[in-house]
């Protein structure tokens, strides 16, 4: 399976979202990284852990996790889209990129695989960045069978906050993604 081509790195000049989007969850949210790569590992009998946090789910898809500090500042907002890295498809847990944030990536650019992610995400992601390369679309479905269409998100585009994104099927998107395909 060949690389991803390369391509030129585009920075995301997007604002920081609002105060009010940086609610940090209160359930089970993972309180670290190892506790977000140890979720994957049990619930998804393929995956292997490739790196202290990153996690291969199939051949040439991965996903890196890392969980995005709660303090004072980030939480007043300070966070922006920027920080998902390029070639990355990124869920957060909370509006406005905060709380465990999941990477998706994807080796191939031609390759769209939908990957489910019930087992150890589903519907947890209020906030999302797909930083893939130019021209790709992922689509983010309400059903961990690649079903009930949520919406599309086009590259170097983000959502700050799901629970005012309008879903395909109705309602909204907040806590509802179970599988994405990954372009």
């Amino acid at each position: 399976m060949t690389g991803i081509a390369a391509a030129a790195f585009t920075t995301l000049a997007l604002m920081a979202p609002s105060a009010a989007y940086a609610q940090a969850r209160t359930d089970d949210a993972p309180a670290t990284t190892e506790a977000a790569v140890q979720r994957i590992l049990q619930s998804d009998p393929d995956a292997k852990r490739i790196g202290p946090s990153e996690v291969s789910l199939a051949p040439g898809v991965t996903v890196s996790v890392r969980v995005v500090d709660q303090s004072p500042a980030v939480k007043a907002g300070t966070m922006a889209a920027s920080d998902c890295p390029y070639p990355y498809l990124c869920l957060f847990d909370n509006a406005g990129f905060t709380g465990t944030q999941y990477n998706i990536a994807v080796a191939q650019v031609n390759a769209c695989p939908d990957i489910p992610i019930d087992s150890w995400f589903a519907g947890r992601a209020s906030s999302l960045v797909n930083h893939r390369p130019s021209g790709t679309v992922s689509t983010l479905w309400a059903n961990s069978n690649g079903t009930g269409l949520l919406g599309y998100q086009h590259a170097y585009g983000y959502r700050a906050n799901l629970a005012l994104d309008s879903a395909s099927i109705g309602g909204n998107w907040d806590n509802r993604i179970r599988s994405a395909r990954v372009c």
